[in-house]
């Protein structure tokens, strides 16, 4: 567990500033443009930390995306989020992420970005440690959740 610790307490100023990326940017239900915008961001990571990644295009909602790592085992994960938010356009720059003494605030800094990030940073920790006691460890990023998963639920759960 200590590699794994030291990992993400190294982490955790790189998270902040991934987190402040993702939660300033509109990205309700709605604005395909926004949640593009931080699906391609969270693609661009997964794949820069050498993930498979996969783009599912969306004609109304913002685009799926699917990040995979492999390893030599056996067991199989598959993790959950959501790119879209609640919030209206506009939100975003009235009320960037801020810290305050022990908190952080902004739109979307536990659901959903947080969740993301946390996600990828566990997912990131097994790799950078060497752990690869799994056959896939993946990760779906669903673009419409506020609003039920019309066109994404289908790609996950056929």
């Amino acid at each position: 567990m200590t590699p794994l610790i030291t990992f993400l307490e190294s982490s955790r100023p790189a998270l902040l500033s991934d987190l402040a990326a993702l939660v300033n940017v509109d990205c309700g239900t709605h604005n395909k443009a926004g949640v593009d915008r931080v699906g391609e961001w969270v693609g661009a990571r997964c794949a820069k930390w050498g993930w498979e990644v996969e783009r599912f295009p969306q004609v109304e909602y913002g685009d799926c995306w699917l990040a995979r790592l492999r390893g030599n085992g056996a067991g199989r994960i598959l993790l959950i989020g959501h790119l879209d938010t609640v919030y209206p356009d506009g939100t975003a720059a009235a009320r960037p992420m801020r810290v305050e003494g022990n908190k952080i605030l902004g739109p979307g800094v536990c659901d959903m970005k947080g969740g993301l990030l946390v996600g990828m940073y566990a997912l990131r920790a097994l790799q950078t440690t060497g752990f690869r006691d799994f056959a896939e460890l993946a990760f779906f990023f669903n673009s419409e959740e506020e609003v039920s998963s019309p066109v994404s639920r289908p790609l996950y759960a056929p």
